[in-house]
């Protein structure tokens, strides 16, 4: 059955309804009444900016960020270059939100796994391997993705180090679905690279 349809045909439906799931999760949550300790007589909308004076020290005392939940960071972990790519269209539409990048990325997911799945496809034998002949623009474009996919495995790498100091609680999570993705696609790209140089030594 699986070599019928293919993964390239599988795996975007069935990752699209698990990322627009945990898409509603979220927007489920974040619709529920939440309650919030507040010192008596003082509503928690009015506590967003704390001013305090203390020994002739004046200071502002700022809320936290808001940490992700686990349907989101499952969402941007298992679909993070789609996150990645719908970034700015939530601000370029002024409804900004996590779930609203939720939605608009779950556009991109579908040509992300259709990649994938095709891939995979090809390496299991489901379908065969286009044979093109690499132009000298080709070539350059190829060596430039593997170092932007080197080096932005590198950065990942430097994210969930001592080296990043300013590390927060979705530090670890986000550097891991970096290094995961980025040395994905770099195995990905040097295995296939591999598989053309092997189907041209068989032509010739």
């Amino acid at each position: 059955m699986i070599r019928r349809f293919g993964y390239r045909r599988l795996l975007p439906v069935f990752i699209t309804f698990v990322h627009i799931s945990l898409a509603l999760v979220s927007s489920l949550r974040e619709n529920r009444p939440m309650q919030s300790w507040s010192p008596p007589n003082q509503s928690p909308q009015y506590r967003l900016v704390g001013f305090q004076q203390q020994e002739g020290e004046v200071g502002w005392d700022l809320p936290k960020s808001a940490r992700l939940g686990v349907p989101i960071k499952m969402a941007i972990a298992l679909n993070l270059p789609a996150v990645l790519a719908a970034a700015p269209i939530p601000a370029l539409l002024h409804h900004e939100g996590d779930i609203s990048l939720m939605y608009i990325s779950s556009f991109f997911v579908p040509p992300l796994w259709y990649g994938i799945g095709r891939w995979i496809d090809v390496r299991l034998g489901y379908i065969e391997r286009a044979i093109s002949f690499d132009s000298t623009l080709r070539k350059i474009g190829r060596a430039l993705a593997l170092i932007g996919e080197g080096l932005f495995l590198l950065v990942s790498l430097c994210i969930i180090t001592p080296m990043n100091h300013h590390r927060t609680g979705d530090t670890y999570w986000t550097g891991a679905a970096m290094i995961c993705w980025s040395g994905f696609f770099l195995a990905a790209a040097v295995l296939s690279r591999r598989g053309r140089a092997s189907i041209r030594g068989e032509s010739h």
